[in-house]
């Protein structure tokens, strides 16, 4: 419903997140982002990298996802959301706990990469 609602023409959209999820319950992970370097070509390329740190502290890598790739750069001063999002389940095996996620993200052709984190909690 988020990606439908998000592209629903008008001036906003309501943003429902949440950071404390079940074990079962799906969740997707976006990135919304304003501005990217162009390229000769005008084209942008950014992506973002995931690591998920359980309550054990190891971690686990998920492999880049597109945010905005060999794309035309957008408009100015409009926010955009990512191409592709990260999808998970915690399952029945996964300890509950707080979870921290990590994405760096990178815009290839500025050669700039930003780093953000959160906070997951996983209950039964």
């Amino acid at each position: 419903g988020f990606v439908r609602d998000w592209n629903k023409p008008g001036p906003h959209v309501d943003m429902h997140g949440t950071t404390t999820l079940r074990r079962g319950q799906p969740i997707d992970t976006f990135i919304a982002f304003r501005g990217c370097r162009a390229d000769a070509a005008g084209r942008c390329n950014v992506t973002a990298a995931f690591e998920l740190r359980g309550p054990d502290g190891k971690p686990q890598a998920y492999p880049p996802m597109e945010v905005l790739a060999n794309q035309p750069r957008p408009p100015a001063g409009l926010i955009y959301l990512s191409h592709q999002s990260l999808g998970m389940t915690f399952t029945a095996d996964d300890p509950v706990g707080a979870y921290i996620m990590r994405a760096t993200v990178t815009d290839h052709v500025a050669g700039i990469a930003l780093h953000t984190q959160q906070t997951l909690t996983v209950s039964r």
